[in-house]
């Protein structure tokens, strides 16, 4: 960590990650490569958590790759904020294989219905 900055491992294909603030109560998360698309989700997902008084996300601009994700804690909360980030990436990760899992059953089951439809004529 250098001047209240760190950087969370992160694969090279995945979204860069940066913390600023060493107050693990407020934090805000810099997510590099992504939009809208994850910011909106991902401050929906931690603010519904217990303890979360505050999130929020903003791109500073249109052009930028990236989204700053604050988070405050509510005071003598045990959770920090990389907690509540990492339990929402995890929720949305299961949200995401629901719905790819669902889809494809879905899928198979119009296949075997069209099948059986073709036979029958």
């Amino acid at each position: 960590e250098m001047c209240g900055v760190s950087k969370l491992p992160m694969a090279d294909q995945s979204p860069q990650l940066l913390v600023e603030g060493a107050d693990p109560t407020c934090s805000t998360f810099i997510i590099h490569r992504e939009d809208h698309t994850l910011g909106n989700v991902l401050r929906y997902v931690v603010g519904k958590q217990g303890g979360v008084e505050m999130c929020g996300y903003s791109i500073h601009h249109p052009s930028d790759d990236k989204f700053h994700l604050r988070i405050q804690m509510e005071q003598n909360h045990p959770k920090k904020c990389k907690e509540a980030l990492m339990e929402s990436l995890q929720t949305i990760d299961g949200i995401c294989d629901h719905m790819i899992d669902t889809f494809n059953a879905t899928v198979e089951e119009k296949k075997r219905v069209g099948k059986k439809k073709r036979h029958k004529k």
